[in-house]
């Protein structure tokens, strides 16, 4: 499956048992990633869960367009993934994104990183940012998908 993972810089606990972030581009930016990590947790079908990121990610306001990119794929999860995205169970989910981030191996130091089976490395991260297609189909075990 793929992973499309989006977390802060940094976070610290609550007293209310959930986490603050700061992130890179600001709060904003900390906003829109929790409510993809709620939209990550809601959203069953993965190629939904894609399509809505691609929605998000390339609205004129990510972090404003949950509802708007909802309608567009054709989700019924919306109300569920705003009420997770300023709640102490969106900032869970971000914050375990996190931990899953900052223990990648070898460490990541930029965005994108692309990982693959687990793994990255300088040639996969090159073939996947200049060719993703090839790369998938290439690498799939499943059956050969029609784009390829």
């Amino acid at each position: 499956p793929l992973c499309l993972m989006k977390s802060a810089s940094q976070d610290s606990a609550t007293a209310e048992g959930g986490y603050e972030f700061t992130c890179q581009h600001g709060s904003r930016e900390c906003a829109g990633n929790q409510m993809l990590a709620c939209a990550k947790s809601y959203i069953t079908e993965e190629k939904d869960y894609v399509d809505f990121n691609i929605c998000v990610m390339t609205s004129i306001s990510p972090p404003l367009s949950g509802e708007k990119c909802s309608s567009t794929v054709g989700i019924s999860v919306w109300p569920s993934i705003d009420e997770c995205s300023t709640s102490v169970e969106g900032e869970i989910l971000l914050h375990d994104i996190g931990v899953k981030t900052h223990s990648l191996d070898p460490v990541l130091d930029y965005v994108p990183w692309m990982v693959y089976d687990g793994t990255h490395t300088d040639e996969i991260q090159d073939q996947m940012e200049h060719d993703l297609l090839t790369f998938v189909c290439t690498n799939y075990a499943g059956e050969t998908p029609s784009a390829c």
